[in-house]
This record gives C-alpha cells, structure tokens and sequence, in this order.
C-alpha cells in the first residue's frame, strides 16, 4: 500500500499523479496549492477555496447569513453576524464552525451539520449533504 506524506505534495498532486488523468483539478507545478479539508467519515473531500453558507439564528425571521471557506486545511469563517466574534476564526470542521456560531448566540443546539450548511453549483444552493456518497449496504453480520 503507497501512503501518502506531505513530502508527496498536495492531495490533488498525488491523485493527478495515481490517476493521471483530467478528473483531478492539478495545482500547477509552480504553484503550491492549499491544503484542502478531508472528512474521513464520510469520504468527502473539500478542495481549497470551496465555500458554503448557512443561515442561522433562533427563529428564522431573525437568522443570519454566515459563510465560510476552506483555506489551508480548516474552515474560516469570513463573513458573520456584526459582533458574534466568530468572523476570520478557523476551525477544523464545519460542526465545530457552526457549534461556535451557535455558541455566539447563546446555545449549543447545532441540529445536522450536513443538512445547515448548503453550497452554490451552477447557481443552485445545495445542501452538502449532497456531496456525501450513497450510504453504503451493510453486509450480513453487521460488516
């Protein structure tokens, strides 16, 4: 099994170079490109640069728009509600980016990190979610 070092380059480096071909963005060969964010439960994979919003308040005519970006492999909140302190914090996911959003506001309760956070492709605004692959099949056993 080849495993992968930083050494190795950036993580679409070493898939362009395990694939080789075009389904992988490449970082340039003069460029060094940003650690992306890796969900290792649920195989997803946000490249640097990715953004997505949620809105979120205690009841939805007083919500706030709230984005962030991934920037060398964390979320950075970079745009909040005026005051809350979470705008430019960093975060290692975006449960832990919304629980401090929830936080600024006075509660804990975060409800599904991939159901509140949501993303524009094409125009459209999807949850991320939609980004996670089909659950897979339990095999007899419980495997």
């Amino acid at each position: 099994m080849t495993r992968w070092g930083e050494d190795d380059g950036c993580l679409e480096d070493v898939l362009n170079k395990l694939l080789s071909d075009d389904t992988v963005a490449s970082c340039g060969a003069v460029e060094r490109c940003q650690r992306g964010v890796y969900e290792a439960n649920y195989s997803v994979y946000f490249p640097a640069g990715f953004e997505v919003f949620t809105d979120y308040g205690p009841v939805k005519s007083k919500r706030n728009r709230y984005r962030a970006r991934v920037e060398d492999g964390h979320w950075r909140i970079i745009e909040s509600a005026d005051g809350d302190g979470v705008a430019g914090e960093m975060f290692p996911s975006l449960a832990q980016a919304l629980l401090a959003i929830a936080k600024s506001q006075g509660t804990n309760n975060i409800g599904n990190t991939w159901k509140m956070w949501k993303y524009l492709d094409g125009g459209r605004v999807h949850q991320i979610d939609r980004l996670r692959p089909e659950p897979r099949k339990r095999r007899k056993g419980g495997r």
